[in-house]
Formats: structure tokens, C-alpha cells, sequence
């Protein structure tokens, strides 16, 4: 913390005490070279250009990925352009970003030079792309070197390229367009480089994979492969995380040598030195998928991958499978791809290990203390089928402290006591719960219902069926955040219409909650149902994981449904968006965005009863970590939006304002969202300011605010009747004929 000089450490720690208390980051480090003169200069002269950016400092006139880049760049051009990082007093960190469409010609090594005091980076991704950086410049942050630079071979096609500053803060705010420190140059060089796709892009141009005959008794081959320019040949989903295909794909052929049938590891868990981070995924097929092959075996995320060589690589991907004698004319096939898109360089691992221990193997171990030699498995096979069940990593890599712990509650070979299941195993005889009500519930015992898919493309394993008929229309809650013991336990939550087996539709579903109370893994589900209507709650783990937990039935929060608003005033509301799941399509009923991009993501929904006549302000202006989006509606239909969003004039990071003409007493729904599903989570502050004359107090009996008491609100009073609506005046939860009486008694003459 702090620095070596005391009076810039002094300086800086003003502006931001964080870089004294917490970190001195690469925000302090801008800080001081903004604030701290010649103690702390970095000489990065900039270089001549040939362009300058069009967008003005304070303008954000080119979005982010996927929207219209500001200007088109080719190789050779130099851009002189202007950047700012600020944080605004009481808001978010901002910074600017500035994307540019790269158009390529021919294959070409692109070199990325970024000239600037500001100590700012660049990227490139491809056009369509935003998941997959393709390249990212050293930050001089971390270097001290000028300019930050990178290379990558393109293919030809169109690319963004964007510049940013490498922090959030300390660059002049308002910028000046002349000054050193708001000032950066992205120069474009490049030469021919080989963008061909590689030998093994297709099925029938498959590498051959070869096992050393050295006398190993478990021979292994590591083959380097890369699918930058791969195409894609087999469009099928597989086992990819959240439903996603592999693609741009590359094929291995293989068949086991005489003698060596058995248990084989394949893995990507060898990245490449060059290029980006590379998430693949594998599959074993029986012949060409592209030919009518059969599948035998497919990975996404390998576990030995993150156990052999640090999380940094826990998307790669690995997989034992057994594999017997083939026929020359039907190999084995192994298909690598990249998962959403994905591209990189690693290398096949393919490694001959004979029959691996299983659970009904007498030479396995014993089943309730931790194996030091790191063997999976364990030698009393109902006990070991039981644990695996709960957590396959104790037959896929080893048994450690955490199955023994299982066993030792699980399995009568360990004094265990097998459990209880607490919910019902069948979904007939589903148990029912009530709204306020916990219980516990083991899915140990439990077996698999059904294959139907839940959230992203998953599939439960074990599970347990409850019961739940609303009291009334409204947002509810069931998770599974608390409960069970300190094993872990991927739970997911589902609500559904019936049973999945016998017809049944699956309402929503969640996999990891997002609160801070919840345990990792475990689920929060928020779910609007219509009073009256039985639920089907289902509640299991991922795949083979199983175990102990609490399910707890509650009210939803307000706030995450356009039902259940959060009622707000005049001023400032901090938001949090990482809970918010429902999204408001403006399609055909508000202009925003562009590329036919008309929802508001994940929205959060605030109430506000105008405290005044005339011009209301609704702004995240400056105030949010994130891309956001407004509306203002009359109701929960989009066709009663009055006014929407996306990036507000003079707003920093893609932050939004909009105004709109509110009515004394009128009730205005706010949506507040997300420019995209990738901008599902953040943090901010809504700010309403209203002009013009303040309301004058309520009239009792008053349903349409016009001010009077009439035969008009009579209306509304005995439309509502027998209900808990906004006839209620005396808050006994059903309109009778007590709040008659109210209204008769607030008549106006």
C-alpha cells in the first residue's frame, strides 16, 4: 500500500483513499502520473498519424461489442485518439472505450501498437464475436514499456478492435482533446502470414495419433494441434456447457495397438504457449460424426485438467473411456473443438492406462478414510456406488478426505446411517409445502426421475419432488442456500407445472444463486405463479452430484418482477442487478438499441407515484458499473411504455437518462436492465428528479387520483370486490363493505 514518495502518496491517497488502505493498483499508478509531475512521468511520445477519431472526448457514438464500430481501419493506418478514466463523486468507476472495425484483406500478422501516457491497451476480437478475444497488447501498466503492443494472424474478414485505458480511474475528467494525458495512438501494422485451415480440419484429413512402442506399460503421446483457422464440419450439440456446440473443430484418428484395449485418458489439459486462453471440449466417436458415426464419450470442463495444472485451466477438457479393437475402415475419431467459439492452441493427450480400479474391484482400498496414495474408489461396492453418486470425483480422481465423509454418514460399512430423503423420490407422491416453511432433504438415496434438460442445457441426476400451491398471485421463493454439511452440493431448483414425466412444463429454474447467503453451488430460485395453481418444485444435483440441504419457501423479493416492484421516491436508490432474471422486450413499443437488440436484460422494476406535475428525469447517468438500459411504463404490458434508454446523452459507460411528462398521483413503472445477457450482473444508483407543482395530499377513496370521490372510483371499488386490491382502505386484505363505507363516507358534494 501507498508509495515511495510521501507527498504523491499524499496527493494520490486524497483522490482515492483505497490506494493507501487496500491496494496502490493501476488506478493509483494513473493517479500518480497524473497528479505526482516528474516524480512519477512516463515518456511515450506519440507518433505521427494519418486519422483521427471522429467521436468527440465526452461522446460514446460507437456502443461496445456488437454495435456499429465508430470509424473503418486497415493495416498501416495510425489513429490519434481521446480517452478519460473518472470516478464520479458518490458513483461507479468509468472509463472510455473506443471500437474500430478492422477490415482485412489477406492473411495477416496484425501488430497492435497503443502510444499513449494514459498507459491504455487494445484488443481484437472477431466481428459477431464477443466472447472470444483473439489478441490483447501488454498494458505498459505492467510492462513500463511504450507503446503496449501484441500480434496475431487474421484470417481475411472483419475484426473490432477497441482501446481502452488499463484502469478506471485517474485519467483527466473532462478530458482534452490536446492534453498528453487524454491523448493515445493505435498504430496498425502487419505482414502475409499463413491463415490456411489446418491439416485436420475435416473428418477425413484426421491426424493420425501413434503410441510409442518403447516397452511402456502405459504409453502416452502429446499432440500440439491449434484450431485458429479451423472450420466448423459438425454442427451437432454435444455435452458443451449451457447447450453450446463446439466448433471450429479439428479430428484426431485412433486406433488402440494389439494388446492395448482398455482404459484410455484423453485430455486438452496441454494449453499452447501462443494465443489466448483456449476453452475446448472433446468427443469420441465410433467413425466420422460426419459420416453417421455413433458417440461414445464427450467432455466440456475436465477436472483432472483443473486438479494436473491450476484453475487458470479448468475449461479444458479430459476424459477416461474405454476403448476396444476397431477395424481400419471404422477408427476411433476424436473431434476437439472450441466451446461458443473458442480458438487457441494446446495439445492432444492420449495415455494408455490399462483397467482403472472400479467399485467393484477387490484390490480397491477402504471406503471411510481418505486413500494417501490418491487411488479413486473403494472396495465395498454399495458404499463406493453410493458416495460416486454424491460426488464422481471420488471415481474419477481420487478418494479424499471429503468421500470418506461421505461414507462415514452414508454407508453402514462405515457406521453411516444411509440417510433420509426428506422429500419424495416420486413425483406422484410429491410432499407438500407451505409458504414460511424449511426442510431438510438428502438426495443421497434418491434416484434419477427424469432426463428432461434445466437450466442451460444441464441434467439433474438424484433428485426429490415437493409440492407448493400459492396462496395468491405473486413473486415466491425456494432455495437451497442453507443446510446439509460443509460437503459440496451443486443443487438446482425448478418449478414445474406437473410432473416432467407426465406432461408437465418447466416454468424457471435455477442452478447457482447469486445472494451472498447462499453456500456455493446451491440454488435461489424467484418464480411469479397464479394464485391457486399446484407447483411442482424439483430439486436435485448436476450430474452425479447429490447430498444434504434445506429447502426454504418464502415470499420473492421485491424488486425482481414487474408485480412485486420496489416502491421508491424523489432522489437516489442504490441498485443490485445480480438477482434480476425478467426481461422486458420493448419490441414494436419503444426504440432502443441497435442491431435488433429491443429488450431490457434482466430487469429490475421499480414503482413510483409521481410526487409532482410535469418533467420526471430517470437516469443511471454516470452512476453504474455496467452497460445499462431504462424504461418507464404505465403498466406491466410493453405497450403501455411511455419512454426508453440505452446510452443517455453525455453519459458515461454506456449509462442511460430518459425524461417523460408524469401526472400528479399516477403510478409509473421503472425497468431497469442490462444492455445484453453477458451484462446480467451490476451495480448502480437510479436517480428520480422531478419539476413542476407538488401534488396536493390524497384524497381518501381517491382509486384514479383525479382528485375527487365519484361514481368513477365507485366503479373501481366494486370491480375489485371481494379481492385484496387497491379498494382495501382499511388494509383487512378484502374489499367489503367497510371500504364502502369509506368511500361513501369521502364523498365528494
Amino acid at each position: 500500500m501507498g508509495c515511495d514518495d510521501a507527498a504523491c502518496c499524499g496527493t494520490v491517497c486524497t483522490n482515492d483513499p483505497f490506494c493507501c488502505e487496500v491496494e496502490w493498483d493501476g488506478g493509483c499508478a494513473l493517479l500518480a502520473r497524473s497528479l505526482c509531475g516528474a516524480v512519477c512521468s512516463f515518456d511515450c511520445p506519440l507518433p505521427p498519424h494519418n486519422k483521427t477519431e471522429t467521436e468527440e472526448c465526452l461522446q460514446e457514438l460507437n456502443g461496445s461489442c456488437g454495435s456499429p464500430a465508430n470509424q473503418e481501419l486497415v493495416v498501416g493506418d495510425s489513429i490519434l485518439g481521446c480517452t478519460w478514466a473518472f470516478q464520479p463523486q458518490g458513483g461507479a468507476a468509468q472509463r472510455d472505450t473506443d471500437w474500430y472495425e478492422l477490415s482485412i484483406a489477406t492473411a495477416t500478422r496484425v501488430k497492435l501498437e497503443v502510444f499513449s501516457e494514459a498507459l491504455c491497451f487494445a484488443a481484437i476480437l472477431r466481428e459477431g464475436d464477443c466472447n472470444n478475444l483473439l489478441m490483447v497488447t501488454e498494458s505498459g501498466n505492467e510492462t513500463g514499456e511504450c507503446p503496449s503492443s501484441g500480434q496475431v494472424c487474421l484470417a481475411p474478414g472483419f475484426y473490432q478492435v477497441f482501446v481502452a485505458p488499463d484502469a478506471f480511474t485517474g485519467i483527466p475528467f473532462p478530458p482534452t482533446a490536446t492534453s498528453p494525458s487524454n491523448q493515445y495512438v493505435l498504430r496498425i501494422s502487419g505482414e502475409p502470414c499463413n491463415a490456411s485451415p489446418p491439416l485436420n480440419d475435416t473428418c477425413g484429413g484426421a491426424t493420425q495419433v501413434d503410441l510409442p512402442a518403447n516397452g511402456d506399460p502405459n504409453p502416452s503421446v502429446l499432440i500440439p494441434f491449434s484450431n485458429r483457422f479451423a472450420t466448423t464440419n459438425f454442427q451437432q450439440v454435444s455435452c458443451g456447457y449451457g447447450g453450446e456446440a463446439f466448433t471450429r473443430d479439428v479430428f484426431f484418428r485412433f486406433r488402440p495397438p494389439a494388446g492395448l484395449e482398455g482404459d484410455y485418458l484423453i485430455s486438452t489439459c496441454e494449453q499452447g504457449e501462443d494465443g489466448p486462453y483456449f476453452d475446448s471440449g472433446i468427443e469420441v466417436w465410433r467413425g466420422c460424426p460426419t459420416a453417421g458415426g455413433s458417440p461414445i464419450a464427450c467432455n466440456d470442463d475436465g477436472e483432472l485438467c483443473n486438479l494436473q495444472n491450476g484453475s487458470d485451466l479448468q475449461f479444458a477438457s479430459s476424459l477416461y473411456v474405454n476403448l476396444g479393437a476397431t477395424t481400419a475402415a471404422e477408427p476411433y475419431i476424436i473431434r476437439v473443438g472450441g466451446w461458443a467459439g473458442a480458438v487457441g492452441e494446446a495439445a492432444l493427450f492420449v495415455q494408455f492406462v490399462g483397467t482403472r480400479p472400479s467399485c467393484d474391484d477387490p484390490g480397491s482400498l477402504g471406503c471411510c478414510l481418505a486413500h494417501e496414495d490418491g487411488q479413486p474408489f473403494c472396495s465395498d461396492n454399495p458404499c463406493c456406488e453410493r458416495v460416486c453418486g454424491i460426488d464422481a470425483f471420488c471415481c474419477t480422481i481420487t478418494w479424499d478426505s471429503i468421500c470418506a465423509s461421505y461414507a462415514r454418514s452414508y454407508c453402514e460399512v462405515c457406521g453411516g446411517s444411509g440417510g433420509t430423503l426428506g422429500g419424495s423420490d416420486e413425483c406422484a407422491t410429491a410432499v407438500p409445502v407451505i409458504l414460511g416453511q424449511s426442510i431438510d432433504f438428502s438426495t443421497a438415496l434418491a434416484s434419477a426421475d427424469t432426463a428432461a434438460p434445466t437450466c442451460d442445457g444441464l441434467t439433474l441426476g438424484r433428485d426429490v419432488y415437493f409440492l407448493f400451491v400459492p396462496p395468491q398471485t405473486g413473486l415466491y421463493a425456494f432455495d437451497t442456500c442453507g443446510g446439509g454439511d460443509d460437503a459440496p452440493f451443486d443443487t438446482v431448483v425448478e418449478a414445474w407445472t406437473a410432473c416432467p414425466n407426465a406432461g408437465g412444463v418447466l416454468i424457471a429454474c435455477n442452478d447457482d444463486g447469486n445472494e451472498a447467503a447462499c453456500l456455493p453451488l446451491r440454488s435461489s430460485l424467484n418464480v411469479e405463479l397464479p394464485a391457486g395453481a399446484p407447483v411442482t418444485i424439483r430439486v436435485g444435483g448436476i450430474g452425479t452430484s447429490a447430498g444434504q440441504a434445506t429447502l426454504r419457501v418464502s415470499e420473492g423479493p421485491v424488486g425482481l418482477s414487474c408485480t412485486n416492484p420496489q416502491s421508491i421516491g424523489l432522489g437516489i436508490t442504490p441498485f443490485d442487478r445480480a438477482d434480476a432474471t425478467q426481461d422486458l422486450d420493448l419490441a414494436g413499443a419503444c426504440a432502443i438499441g441497435s442491431s435488433g437488440n429491443t429488450k431490457v436484460w434482466n430487469s429490475l422494476w421499480f414503482e413510483y407515484r409521481a410526487e409532482r406535475s410535469g418533467t420526471c428525469t430517470v437516469s443511471t447517468c454516470n452512476a453504474a458499473d455496467h452497460d445499462t438500459r431504462l424504461a418507464v411504463l404505465g403498466d406491466c404490458n410493453a405497450s403501455s411504455t411511455i419512454g426508453c434508454n440505452d446510452d443517455g446523452p453525455g453519459c458515461g459507460g454506456f449509462t442511460s437518462a430518459l425524461t417523460f411528462q408524469a401526472v400528479c398521483g399516477q403510478t409509473y413503472l421503472i425497468a431497469v436492465g442490462g444492455f445484453s445477457a453477458s451484462t446480467f450482473q451490476g451495480t448502480g444508483q437510479l436517480t428520480l428528479a422531478q419539476t413542476g407543482p407538488i401534488c396536493p395530499p390524497p384524497v381518501q377513496g381517491d382509486l384514479n387520483g383525479d382528485g375527487v370521490v365519484n361514481g368513477a372510483d365507485l366503479g373501481i371499488l366494486l370491480t375489485g370486490w371481494g379481492t385484496n386490491g387497491a379498494g382495501d382502505f382499511n388494509g383487512d386484505g378484502v374489499i367489503d363493505g367497510a371500504d364502502l363505507g369509506i368511500l361513501l363516507t369521502s364523498w365528494t358534494p
